[in-house]
């Protein structure tokens, strides 16, 4: 569901045994189990994955959710997750403050590279009071209420000259306002999927996720780079390529657009175990499966799609995405 991107699994892997070696378990509610008067935050993970460390992430989030409590005054009720594939970090901060994590997550149920891409902008919820702090222990405030698209252009060249990541604490807001907005379940869906993908079950993989195409084809090459705040490039297979910032955004053959962001484009191995954008170097010659499954909720409507419409144009050669034609 984090279509490649997310935090690699090898860190977040690392931070998950870090939380139960000191606590047992952590609830997962929904939205109706928490009070509607009750105050949800989110804490997530910015940057160049490749650059993610477990034992910072850790430090990080206990520094920020210290100093975000001693700034605002207010208890939190519930951790949302920033987005599917990095969920680890609102466990992390949950397990810290005691707290249930909420079955919910701001990226409607996958990752998205950019911070304006969530369920804050579709409705038009204030973002701030935001913190950022960076790999290197650099940390950065902003308290007035600006667009996320501000805040976008503020952190992320703060993140890129301060170690490439870091992680954010804010999106305070009431359970009873989140709750008419956020998409549910989706960390329920992203266990199920789990489930599903362990029993290499692919016929049930396609019915629950209403899955638009599996292809099968080899990994020519690869060129993601760390360039500005995000690892960058393309994936390029025997007859398809990936254009990647963070995540997959854009799946074409031979100049014909065959799926975008917000729909989900999964890279997996042959044995159906997702595949992070940072360990795809490593599938070089080697022969794995691009899924598709279609957009969910918000991310179905005309408000959801034009927050990924920039990224799309950008990240395509202009005179090539001229020549590009939907096939539906």
């Amino acid at each position: 569901m984090a279509t490649g991107g997310g935090l690699p699994f090898s860190v977040s892997q690392k931070i998950f045994k870090f939380i139960f070696s000191r606590k047992k378990s952590i609830k997962i509610l929904d939205l109706d189990e928490i009070s509607p008067n009750g105050y949800l935050a989110s804490v997530y993970g910015v940057g160049d994955p490749s650059k993610a460390d477990s034992v910072k992430e850790s430090a990080l989030v206990k520094t920020a959710l210290k100093k975000f409590k001693k700034l605002t005054g207010i208890n939190i009720a519930g951790v949302i997750p920033g987005e599917i594939g990095a969920e680890v970090s609102s466990f992390l901060a949950a397990s810290f403050l005691n707290l249930p994590v909420v079955d919910s997550d701001l990226v409607g149920g996958r990752a998205a590279p950019e911070i304006q891409m969530d369920v804050f902008s579709i409705a038009g919820l204030k973002i701030t009071p935001v913190m950022g702090f960076s790999s290197n222990s650099k940390s950065i405030l902003l308290e007035k209420n600006i667009s996320a698209n501000e805040i976008e252009k503020t952190l992320r060249p703060f993140f890129g000259k301060n170690g490439g990541s870091g992680i954010i604490i804010g999106y305070l807001v009431k359970n009873s306002v989140y709750g008419k907005f956020g998409m549910r379940d989706t960390l329920s869906l992203a266990l199920k999927i789990g489930n599903i993908l362990e029993k290499k079950d692919i016929a049930e993989l396609k019915r629950i996720t209403k899955c638009k195409k599996i292809i099968k084809e080899k990994i020519i090459r690869t060129n993601l780079k760390s360039s500005s705040g995000f690892l960058q490039g393309k994936v390029i297979f025997e007859n398809h390529e990936i254009l990647v910032k963070n995540e997959n955004i854009l799946l074409i053959r031979k100049n014909k657009k065959i799926a975008e962001a917000p729909e989900l484009i999964i890279i997996m191995d042959e044995n159906l175990k997702p595949i992070h954008n940072t360990e795809i170097g490593e599938k070089v010659g080697k022969k794995v499966l691009i899924v598709v499954l279609p957009a969910m909720g918000y991310w179905k409507s005309r408000k959801g799609s034009q927050l990924w419409e920039a990224t799309v144009k950008n990240l395509a050669n202009r005179a090539i995405y001229n020549k590009l034609t939907v096939l539906r």
